[in-house]
């Protein structure tokens, strides 16, 4: 733990994002991580708004979107595309 920063956020919906970042010897600034919460959330919601997800889940967890996302799902291919492309964006940063 001692090699990672760690940050939390809770999104105006009640979603909560845990971002670990390595520790570098770069200084990370207070509004670059909250425009990448922002955008994590921005990927989160559009995935979870696209008219065409079909889900096909019980009633009792239709209620709870974070209880259907399950790694690897093809049907959240578009979010696992959005964030692998924030974490690359992130990575490619001066």
């Amino acid at each position: 733990m001692e090699d990672l920063a760690v940050y939390g956020w809770i999104a105006p919906s009640k979603i909560k994002i845990v971002i670990a970042l390595a520790l570098t010897d770069a200084f990370i600034k207070d509004q670059e991580i909250v425009t990448l919460f922002k955008a994590l959330h921005l990927a989160y919601h559009q995935a979870l708004c696209n008219p065409f997800l079909r889900l096909n889940v019980s009633p009792e967890v239709a209620n709870d979107p974070a209880a259907l996302i399950v790694a690897g799902n093809a049907r959240w291919k578009s979010l696992t595309n959005r964030v692998d492309a924030i974490g690359k964006a992130v990575n490619e940063a001066p």
